[in-house]
């Protein structure tokens, strides 16, 4: 390991050598400057993820159904009532019963909250700057 380290030094300055020193002109500074300067930046204006068009339309569709479900209220709940599948997929298993404290739910729910933004935040710092 040790050899291969030294000969790819000496290979290295060896090729240095060979390339020579460059210096750059008195005024190399002055002109990168002024070569970023010149480049304006466009600044892109805010535009929401969800417009208010979309905010509209949900709402609208929102506000439609809760206004049909109270005004068509029926008693069957509706195509599927004909077929009954109840009998065949009962399933009698006695499952133990899991007791969570409240705490315990609201900390599961922030985490499950928290994974689900991961993909969205890393989707748009990606998109942002890349």
């Amino acid at each position: 390991m040790e050899k291969t380290t030294k000969e790819v030094e000496k290979s290295v300055f060896k090729l240095v050598k060979e390339a020579g020193v460059s210096i750059p002109s008195a005024d190399f500074l002055a002109n990168v400057m002024t070569a970023v300067a010149s480049q304006s930046t466009v600044q892109k204006n805010y535009q929401p993820l969800i417009s208010n068009k979309v905010w509209f339309g949900i709402a609208a569709s929102l506000v439609i159904c809760i206004v049909l479900l109270n005004v068509f209220t029926t008693t069957s709940t509706g195509y599927l009532d004909q077929f009954s599948f109840t009998d065949k997929l009962s399933f009698n298993v006695n499952l133990p019963e899991i007791k969570v404290s409240k705490t315990m739910m609201y900390g599961i729910g922030f985490l499950s909250l928290f994974l689900l933004q991961i993909p969205f935040i890393k989707y748009y710092h990606n998109k942002r700057y890349i």
